[in-house]
């Protein structure tokens, strides 16, 4: 019994184990999964069924090489790009429901110096806003 424990100790000490990459491959490898069964139940095909089941095995496999991968500096470095590319994609969502949230008080413009998104008071009229990241002041007109 304790060569099987020490076994398992050395095999499994100094894994990676799961990021927010390995959380995205399994709901990859989910999504992939429940519309590989959707695409079968109305009657497809083999061949309309194996992107899916080639991409949910895509993620799976590549689920399980970063979960018990040793090399700690390279996952890391996976992650943080991984992140950079989400990070842009959750704030664009995000911006788009601040957005619809404030459609009735609040416009949204672009700075047109550093092109950073500035949410102004919906006032109509000429009016003179200054970016609070680069201090460019410019004139902005609101319709209504």
């Amino acid at each position: 019994m304790s060569r099987i424990k020490s076994w398992l100790y050395r095999t499994f000490s100094g894994i990676y184990g799961m990021d927010s990459l390995g959380k995205a491959l399994i709901v990859l490898a989910a999504v992939s999964m429940i519309a590989g069964g959707i695409v079968s139940f109305f009657g497809g095909t083999f061949w309309f069924r194996l992107p899916f089941d080639l991409i949910e095995s895509a993620a799976f496999v590549c689920f399980f090489i970063r979960f018990f991968s040793k090399n700690h500096t390279r996952r890391l470095s996976e992650n943080r790009k991984w992140m950079n590319v989400w990070g842009k994609v959750r704030s664009f969502f995000q911006l788009q429901k601040d957005r619809f949230r404030d459609r009735k008080t609040a416009v949204y413009r672009k700075c047109p110096a550093c092109r950073s998104t500035l949410r102004l008071p919906r006032r109509k009229g000429k009016h003179t806003a200054c970016c609070p990241k680069c201090r460019n002041r410019f004139e902005v007109r609101i319709l209504f």
